[in-house]
């Protein structure tokens, strides 16, 4: 199961990103509880449903309240949707990150992540829909906020297989994960704030799903930097907690073209515990002035959770990358702890611990410790 529920990560989020490792509940598909089929995006009103009485925690809440009671508040400001046209959401995420611990360097901050509103407009019996999300986000290298849309696009669906998206997306391919610090996501120009205006038709059958994208990049935002290019991404159903799935993209600018493939793994065990893992690998041509270089990366991304009660999981991550770069060769891992807490419907709680080395020709850095403290409260 796909949720609203974010991994907030020391690089950020996207919003109303999912949570691939929900395929442990038995729903392997994103488009069971979201408006956008490849699972970003906020929830549809099934979704919300599922998320507060499948996901989320009962603390506060009398033995006598009924899960259909729940189920019924999970709508916007706690109530039903009066008609079946509009639906809007509010999202707010604050971090506490305290880095190198342990060192002189140590440095601790409070981070406000995002504080989004989005609006669905969706009309005959959801064949048309208009999503689109605005905020504030935290620019990059500084505390200070700027106002972004990460997401604003049309779907039409065409009978129950095949949907069409024009407008600003997340990029189709791989996992998706909302883990913006792993080399899948930030070493492969899919991180936080690298989405794309373009055209994304997906496809979905019983024993498989995917589709293709072609893209313009963002050149709304920065025109320079905006990168053309095309992807295709699928997976194949084994069962419902079990998919196996490949992508490939193709991106270029005047400074740089990239190209990436990627194998992917989504296996579910016991409710709420999975096993996911991303492995890829990336060449990338950069040119700065008259010079022009090339580099090599592979990457491997493993994560898995363990269920522990509802509303709280254990969750484990392992992030490796390998770049070589003419004569130069970087190697870097990170293995990172926590927990997640859900106690109740619309609140999220995390704290996680996380350890990182990096070597190269030139040398090896230190072990370093960092600690995240993260909340999230939704509408």
């Amino acid at each position: 199961m796909r949720s609203l529920f974010i991994f907030l990560t020391l690089l950020g989020v996207n919003f109303s990103y999912a949570y691939t490792n929900y395929i442990g509940y038995g729903y392997g598909s994103c488009l069971t509880c979201h408006y956008n089929a490849y699972g970003n995006g906020p929830l549809n009103d099934y979704g919300r449903a599922l998320g507060a009485t499948m996901i989320s925690g009962r603390l506060f809440l009398p033995k006598s309240t009924s899960e259909e009671k729940i189920a019924e508040k999970s709508g916007f400001f706690f109530s039903q949707p009066k008609q079946t046209w509009f639906r809007p959401s509010l999202d707010y995420r604050g971090l506490y990150l305290m880095q190198s611990l342990g060192k002189n360097s140590s440095t601790n901050r409070y981070v406000h992540m995002q504080a989004d509103a989005n609006v669905v407009l969706k009309f005959a019996e959801d064949k048309f829909i208009f999503s689109g999300t605005i905020g504030l986000a935290p620019e990059s290298g500084s505390d200070s906020q700027t106002l972004y849309s990460r997401e604003n696009y049309f779907m039409f669906r065409l009978g129950e297989n095949h949907r069409f998206y024009l407008g600003k997306t997340d990029h189709l391919f791989g996992l998706r994960v909302p883990d913006h610090n792993v080399a899948a996501r930030g070493a492969t120009g899919l991180g936080e704030n690298d989405q794309t205006y373009g055209v994304t038709y997906h496809l979905f059958k019983p024993k498989f799903e995917g589709g293709l994208q072609v893209f313009l990049g963002d050149f709304v935002t920065d025109s320079e930097t905006a990168a053309k290019g095309a992807s295709a991404s699928g997976e194949f159903v084994i069962n419902d907690r079990f998919r196996l799935g490949a992508s490939s993209l193709y991106s270029t600018f005047d400074l740089a073209d990239r190209l990436i493939f990627a194998l992917h793994t989504r296996i579910g065990f016991t409710k709420g515990s999975s096993l996911i893992s991303e492995f890829g690998y990336q060449t990338l041509e950069q040119t700065l002035g008259s010079i022009t270089s090339k580099s090599n990366m592979i990457y491997f991304f493993l994560q898995n959770q363990f269920y522990l009660t509802r509303g709280l999981n254990f969750i484990q991550t392992f992030d490796y990358s390998n770049r070589e770069n003419g004569n130069s060769d970087s190697t870097s891992w990170k293995i990172q702890v926590g927990l997640q807490w859900f106690p109740l419907s619309r609140l999220e709680m995390r704290f996680e611990i996380g350890n990182s080395r990096f070597y190269s020709t030139n040398g090896t850095s230190d072990d370093n410790l960092d600690l995240l403290l993260q909340n999230h409260i939704w509408f």
